[in-house]
């Protein structure tokens, strides 16, 4: 599903607004395959979260 091209599609959308993302880790998926897909870890978006935080308030597009 993550590589599905309306899931990247809305991705690049959500990005394009402004929205950080933290990409999905790979391994083994709940559907029983291998691939991209899986929540990333726990400190992954922690840290993602941090160096977003340390970077301070980001100026808010103007809303149409």
């Amino acid at each position: 599903m993550w590589n599905a091209h309306p899931t990247q599609d809305n991705m690049k959308r959500l990005r394009s607004w402004g929205v950080h993302v933290v990409g999905p880790g790979e391994g083994f998926l709940a559907c029983r395959t291998t691939g991209a897909g899986r929540m990333a870890e726990p400190a992954e978006i922690f840290d993602a979260i941090t160096k977003i935080l340390k970077k301070g308030p980001a100026k808010r597009r103007e809303q149409q």
